[in-house]
């Protein structure tokens, strides 16, 4: 499970790097930290999701709320990488994200104390609950990204009066 784990991060990582290169290179370290947590967070979910029917092989209750951390997992980082890279440019998207933190901090949090007897023993506990706090700590730190979007397509100019 450890090597899991490190595997996910280094993808968080390596994503935060290559796909959004143009942010990475103008960030900050908080920056920097704050998009590979939400790049992490989203692959850790996507691995979650695949991991499903591994665990499940029918679908039962416990299938389909197994699926959905994952899925929660995977909207907590995009909303990470979307706050980090168009925050200033949408504010209510900063309220979302925090939220959204704020809801994953407290289901982590809840987590870790239902399991504090096997907590040696699911490890994964401990990595979501230091990536959710340390990404809600970020998502509600001051400091704008520097990277500025640009529009995609060609440009809508509204029509003139005539």
């Amino acid at each position: 499970m450890p090597a899991l784990l490190a595997a996910v991060t280094l993808a968080g990582y390596l994503l935060s790097r290559t796909v959004t290169r143009a942010a990475w290179a103008g960030e900050s370290w908080p920056g920097r930290v704050h998009l590979t947590i939400g790049w992490t967070l989203a692959v850790l979910g996507l691995v979650h999701i695949a991991a499903t029917p591994v665990f499940y092989k029918t679908l039962t209750g416990q299938a389909l709320w197994f699926l959905t951390g994952g899925v929660a997992m995977s909207l907590s980082g995009a909303l990470n990488v979307l706050q980090r890279l168009y925050g200033p440019l949408a504010p209510g998207l900063v309220g979302v994200s925090i939220s959204g933190n704020l809801a994953m901090t407290a289901v982590a949090v809840a987590f870790v104390w239902l399991g504090r007897a096997r907590l040696m023993q699911r490890p994964q506990f401990l990595l979501l609950l230091t990536l959710v706090v340390t990404g809600t700590l970020l998502s509600m730190a001051t400091g704008s990204p520097t990277l500025q979007p640009r529009p995609i397509g060609p440009a809508i100019t509204p029509p003139r009066d005539r």
